[in-house]
């Protein structure tokens, strides 16, 4: 997927991330795999000066409403939450290789 360059972050200013996975992965809209991704979304909501506030789980892509205090907490948080998801997902499905 291509990605634009984000317009400067604000801190007070909450932004709109959409993530998807790759095909062929099974869908995330089945009990199971919502606690996973809670449990992730627990444990890495709140770091680097990044906060998760809001999501929405699709049946192939996440949408996140975060903020952040500079481009650099944007980056760092969203990479600290995509690994967690990743991990978890992987464990999950008893998998190994990339799932964004």
């Amino acid at each position: 997927m291509r990605h634009e360059t984000r317009a400067k972050v604000a801190s007070h200013q909450p932004l709109h991330v959409t993530v998807k996975l790759q095909k062929g992965l099974p869908n995330l809209r089945c009990a199971e795999v919502r606690r996973v991704l809670l449990h992730a979304f627990a444990n890495g909501k709140a770091r680097f000066g990044f906060l998760l506030n809001h999501f929405v789980i699709l049946k192939d892509h996440l949408h996140f409403v975060v903020e952040a205090i500079d481009r650099v907490a944007l980056s760092r948080g969203m990479q600290g939450l995509l690994i967690r998801i990743a991990k978890a997902l992987n464990k999950h499905w008893q998998r190994t290789g990339s799932v964004f």
